[in-house]
Order: C-alpha cells, then sequence, then structure tokens
C-alpha cells in the first residue's frame, strides 16, 4: 500500500508489537459506561466499533492491524474507501467507519442553533447586554469563536496573561477570539496606550498557533466601545 497518505510521524500512533488476543466485549463497555470514552485506547474504541458488523470473530486483532496499517484511529476514520477495501474490509464494514464522522458533521450542524453567532457588531452587543458582568473589576472576558465565528468558549480571567489565554484557545480549537477588557472608571490615554500595546502582544504571539484576535473591546459603565475599529466583522 502506498503509504503517503499516511498522517505525520508526529501523529502516528505508536505501532503494536502485537495483533493478537481475545476480546473482552463486556469488560470494554462495561469501562465505557462508567468511566467514558477517555478510559479507552484508540485500538479499543476501533474494537467496539467493529462489534456491530463482526459478532462471531474477536475484533481486536483487525483493529490494532488496521491503527498499524494506517496510522491512528483518525488514519482509519479518514481513510479513502478503496483503501479500506484493500486491507480486507468489507462494505458493511466500511459504511460503519464512515458514521462516526458523519454523525459529528450533524452535531456540529446542531450545535449552531445553541452558540450565538459573534462575527459582527450587532450580535456581539446583544450577546454581552444578555450575560452577567464579572464580579471583580478590571478583568478580561475572552470569547473563543470557531471557523464560522459562533461562540465556543467564554473564559474571565484577573490577570492579563497571554500564556494562558492562547493555551485556552488551544484546548477549544478556536480560531478568532474576542477580548473584553472592563473597567470600572473611565479610561485615560495613558490605560488605553497600556491596552493597545497588550493586544499587539497578544495578537502576536496568537498567530503561530493560527488564532485571529479579531477585536479588543473595553467595557466603561454601560458602554461598550473598540480599540481596533470593529476590524474582523462581517459586512
Amino acid at each position: 500500500m502506498n503509504n503517503s497518505s499516511l498522517p505525520s510521524e508526529l501523529s502516528r500512533s505508536k505501532p503494536f508489537t502485537r495483533t493478537d488476543g481475545g476480546g473482552h466485549r463486556a469488560r470494554l463497555r462495561k469501562r465505557l459506561l462508567e468511566l467514558g470514552a477517555e478510559s479507552l485506547q484508540d485500538y479499543e474504541i476501533l474494537e467496539m466499533l467493529l462489534f456491530f458488523v463482526i459478532r462471531r470473530r474477536d475484533t481486536k486483532p483487525l483493529a490494532k492491524s488496521l491503527i498499524n496499517q494506517f496510522g491512528s484511529l483518525q488514519g482509519v476514520l479518514d481513510a479513502k474507501k478503496e483503501d479500506l477495501n484493500k486491507a480486507g474490509l468489507s462494505e458493511k464494514t466500511i459504511e460503519l467507519l464512515y458514521f462516526p464522522e458523519k454523525i459529528a458533521q450533524s452535531l456540529v450542524k446542531k450545535d449552531h442553533y445553541h452558540r450565538p453567532f459573534l462575527g459582527d457588531w450587532i450580535n456581539l452587543n446583544i450577546y454581552l447586554d444578555s450575560i452577567s458582568q464579572p464580579v471583580s473589576t478590571e478583568c478580561l472576558r475572552v470569547l473563543y469563536l470557531n471557523t464560522q465565528k459562533y461562540l465556543i468558549d467564554n473564559k474571565i480571567y484577573t490577570h492579563q496573561n497571554i500564556s494562558v489565554i492562547i493555551n485556552q484557545a488551544l484546548k477549544n480549537y478556536a480560531v478568532y477570539a474576542i477580548v473584553v477588557r472592563y473597567y470600572s472608571k473611565e479610561m485615560d490615554e495613558v490605560k488605553k496606550e497600556l491596552e493597545l500595546e497588550f493586544y499587539h502582544a497578544l495578537n502576536e504571539a496568537a498567530q503561530p498557533f493560527d488564532l485571529n484576535i479579531i477585536d479588543y473591546i473595553i467595557k466603561n459603565k454601560q458602554n461598550y466601545y473598540t480599540l481596533l475599529n470593529q476590524k474582523g466583522y462581517e459586512d
């Protein structure tokens, strides 16, 4: 098989030295129900998927062999139909392996209805007015957005810590971020310059991680205003 479609070395799972061994379906089901999917290794998740089409055979050897061949669980799920056929999988098994991606896509689409769209100034103001104000004054709120500029996460920070903000973005797979700075008093020119310096430092640090800081907003008393002239919003 042509290995050009394999994931990079860094993203591949460690190859299995053995692909034999008995299956313990009841044990895996119990772990899944009691401890969640996080308690299972990738080959065990694939093994359980294969349960549904291979009922009278141990699926552990096949699961391990597929991960060895395609590099990872994600590599198996992303593999082309013809490559899965060459690996000896039946049409029914291949159809099953395509289900997780289809379900995930459906859930993401449905999730948009429950997440506010913050890609324009009007929707952003409506959202900020609808949420409670932080208890402490002069803190940061960071809104993490996905590729369509729907809200993923909303975090409040008491300190301007660039690494913490970026790490949270990476955990959420965020593509955009909006920073809201709360002030209890009027902002003078000195503080405004300091905020602009922090924005530029944050934006520069975020670039290598493909994170775009599309706005830096000041909340002063009852008003919101942007330091960036609504840069990054849709028309």
